[in-house]
Protein backbone atom coordinates (compact mmCIF):
# COMPACT_ATOMS: atom_id res chain seq x y z
CA UNK A 1 0.00 0.00 0.00
CA UNK A 2 1.68 3.23 -1.02
CA UNK A 3 1.08 6.35 1.17
CA UNK A 4 2.21 10.12 0.18
CA UNK A 5 3.91 11.68 2.85
CA UNK A 6 0.71 13.36 4.47
CA UNK A 7 -1.34 10.88 4.32
CA UNK A 8 1.03 8.12 5.60
CA UNK A 9 1.18 10.56 8.97
CA UNK A 10 -2.29 10.27 9.19
CA UNK A 11 -2.10 6.72 8.91
CA UNK A 12 0.59 6.07 11.51
CA UNK A 13 -1.36 8.72 14.24
CA UNK A 14 -4.42 6.48 13.32
CA UNK A 15 -2.52 3.27 13.86
CA UNK A 16 -0.90 4.49 17.24
CA UNK A 17 -4.56 5.61 18.25
CA UNK A 18 -5.79 2.13 17.62
CA UNK A 19 -2.98 0.58 19.56
CA UNK A 20 -3.52 3.26 22.27
CA UNK A 21 -6.92 1.75 22.88
CA UNK A 22 -4.92 -1.90 23.74
CA UNK A 23 -3.22 -3.32 26.77
CA UNK A 24 0.35 -2.26 26.85
CA UNK A 25 2.26 -4.94 25.98
CA UNK A 26 0.93 -4.53 22.89
CA UNK A 27 0.83 -1.19 22.26
CA UNK A 28 4.61 -1.54 23.03
CA UNK A 29 5.38 -3.96 20.25
CA UNK A 30 3.07 -1.71 18.01
CA UNK A 31 4.89 1.32 18.42
CA UNK A 32 8.04 -0.54 18.13
CA UNK A 33 6.94 -1.77 14.60
CA UNK A 34 5.91 1.43 13.57
CA UNK A 35 8.52 3.76 14.17
CA UNK A 36 11.25 0.72 12.99
CA UNK A 37 9.47 0.69 9.57
CA UNK A 38 10.36 4.44 8.90
CA UNK A 39 12.90 4.45 6.87
CA UNK A 40 15.73 7.26 6.74
CA UNK A 41 16.88 8.93 3.47
CA UNK A 42 19.67 9.71 2.25
CA UNK A 43 19.25 13.46 2.29
CA UNK A 44 17.74 12.74 5.95
CA UNK A 45 21.22 12.34 7.15
CA UNK A 46 22.05 15.70 6.34
CA UNK A 47 19.94 17.04 9.37
CA UNK A 48 22.11 15.03 11.19
CA UNK A 49 24.43 17.90 11.38
CA UNK A 50 23.70 20.12 14.20
CA UNK A 51 23.85 21.09 18.33
CA UNK A 52 21.57 18.33 20.05
CA UNK A 53 20.33 18.59 23.65
CA UNK A 54 19.41 15.36 25.44
CA UNK A 55 16.12 15.65 26.96
CA UNK A 56 14.76 11.87 27.84
CA UNK A 57 15.68 8.68 28.24
CA UNK A 58 12.72 6.26 27.40
CA UNK A 59 12.38 2.41 26.24
CA UNK A 60 11.01 0.78 23.20
CA UNK A 61 10.10 -2.90 23.21
CA UNK A 62 9.42 -4.33 19.68
CA UNK A 63 7.56 -7.49 20.98
CA UNK A 64 5.27 -7.51 23.61
CA UNK A 65 6.69 -8.16 27.17
CA UNK A 66 5.63 -10.24 30.05
CA UNK A 67 4.46 -7.83 32.99
CA UNK A 68 7.38 -8.44 35.44
CA UNK A 69 10.08 -7.63 32.41
CA UNK A 70 7.80 -4.36 31.72
CA UNK A 71 7.89 -3.29 35.46
CA UNK A 72 11.48 -3.88 35.52
CA UNK A 73 11.98 -1.07 32.46
CA UNK A 74 9.27 0.54 34.51
CA UNK A 75 11.87 0.90 37.78
CA UNK A 76 14.85 1.62 36.23
CA UNK A 77 16.33 4.15 38.35
CA UNK A 78 19.25 5.33 36.21
CA UNK A 79 16.29 6.08 33.18
CA UNK A 80 14.30 7.71 36.03
CA UNK A 81 16.99 9.59 37.63
CA UNK A 82 18.33 10.82 34.58
CA UNK A 83 15.16 11.98 33.40
CA UNK A 84 14.29 14.08 36.58
CA UNK A 85 17.84 15.55 36.31
CA UNK A 86 17.56 16.46 33.14
CA UNK A 87 13.16 18.02 33.60
CA UNK A 88 15.33 20.06 36.98
CA UNK A 89 17.86 21.01 34.73
CA UNK A 90 20.54 19.71 36.68
CA UNK A 91 22.14 17.67 34.02
CA UNK A 92 22.51 18.69 30.35
CA UNK A 93 23.94 16.89 27.25
CA UNK A 94 24.53 18.52 24.21
CA UNK A 95 25.76 16.64 21.38
CA UNK A 96 27.37 18.32 18.49
CA UNK A 97 27.76 16.69 15.37
CA UNK A 98 29.78 18.78 12.60
CA UNK A 99 29.62 18.31 8.59
CA UNK A 100 33.52 17.38 8.72
CA UNK A 101 32.30 14.13 10.44
CA UNK A 102 33.66 15.31 13.88
CA UNK A 103 31.64 15.18 17.24
CA UNK A 104 31.27 17.14 20.56
CA UNK A 105 29.50 15.22 23.88
CA UNK A 106 29.56 17.61 26.85
CA UNK A 107 27.97 16.98 29.95
CA UNK A 108 27.44 19.51 32.42
CA UNK A 109 26.24 19.23 36.18
CA UNK A 110 25.94 22.64 38.43
CA UNK A 111 28.74 23.10 40.55
CA UNK A 112 30.68 19.69 38.97
CA UNK A 113 33.52 20.22 36.53
CA UNK A 114 31.62 19.44 33.19
CA UNK A 115 33.32 16.14 30.67
CA UNK A 116 33.86 16.56 26.76
CA UNK A 117 34.25 13.83 24.42
CA UNK A 118 35.39 14.49 21.21
CA UNK A 119 36.48 12.15 18.05
CA UNK A 120 35.26 11.39 14.47
CA UNK A 121 31.85 9.81 13.43
CA UNK A 122 30.12 7.93 10.70
CA UNK A 123 26.54 6.74 9.75
CA UNK A 124 26.09 3.72 7.86
CA UNK A 125 22.80 1.88 7.27
CA UNK A 126 21.53 3.85 10.14
CA UNK A 127 24.16 2.77 12.60
CA UNK A 128 26.53 5.35 14.08
CA UNK A 129 30.27 4.44 14.27
CA UNK A 130 32.85 7.12 17.04
CA UNK A 131 35.52 7.32 17.45
CA UNK A 132 37.34 9.30 20.85
CA UNK A 133 40.41 11.62 20.07
CA UNK A 134 41.62 10.13 22.62
CA UNK A 135 41.15 6.29 21.64
CA UNK A 136 39.14 5.44 24.66
CA UNK A 137 35.58 3.55 23.62
CA UNK A 138 33.22 6.83 22.56
CA UNK A 139 29.88 6.60 24.92
CA UNK A 140 27.33 6.74 21.95
CA UNK A 141 29.10 4.29 18.88
CA UNK A 142 27.02 1.29 17.67
CA UNK A 143 23.94 3.30 18.45
CA UNK A 144 20.93 3.03 15.53
CA UNK A 145 19.74 6.26 14.51
CA UNK A 146 15.50 5.72 15.09
CA UNK A 147 14.32 9.00 14.19
CA UNK A 148 15.35 12.55 12.63
CA UNK A 149 14.00 15.36 11.71
CA UNK A 150 14.70 18.85 11.81
CA UNK A 151 13.93 19.30 15.31
CA UNK A 152 14.42 15.43 16.84
CA UNK A 153 16.79 12.71 17.20
CA UNK A 154 16.53 9.17 18.74
CA UNK A 155 19.66 6.93 19.17
CA UNK A 156 18.88 3.55 20.55
CA UNK A 157 20.53 0.60 21.68
CA UNK A 158 19.56 -3.04 22.48
CA UNK A 159 19.66 -3.97 26.05
CA UNK A 160 19.12 -7.73 27.88
CA UNK A 161 20.16 -9.21 24.34
CA UNK A 162 18.39 -9.48 20.89
CA UNK A 163 16.14 -12.10 22.06
CA UNK A 164 13.67 -9.46 24.20
CA UNK A 165 14.05 -6.91 21.51
CA UNK A 166 13.92 -3.65 24.04
CA UNK A 167 15.83 -1.20 22.91
CA UNK A 168 17.03 1.99 24.98
CA UNK A 169 16.54 5.15 23.43
CA UNK A 170 17.99 8.62 23.92
CA UNK A 171 15.92 11.48 22.38
CA UNK A 172 17.41 14.44 21.12
CA UNK A 173 16.22 17.47 20.31
CA UNK A 174 17.80 20.47 18.25
CA UNK A 175 19.24 23.43 19.74
CA UNK A 176 20.18 25.47 16.37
Amino acid sequence: MFFSPKLFRVHLLSQLLRFAQRPTSRLLAGLGFLLSSALLTPAAAQTLVGEWELRQVTFMARQPLPDSLQAVLIDDSAAFTTNEQLQRHQLTVRLTLRADSTYRLHTSRPGQPATTETGTYSLRHQQLRARTTTGEPALFDGQLLTRLTKRALVWEHPIWGDGYQVYRQLNYVRLN
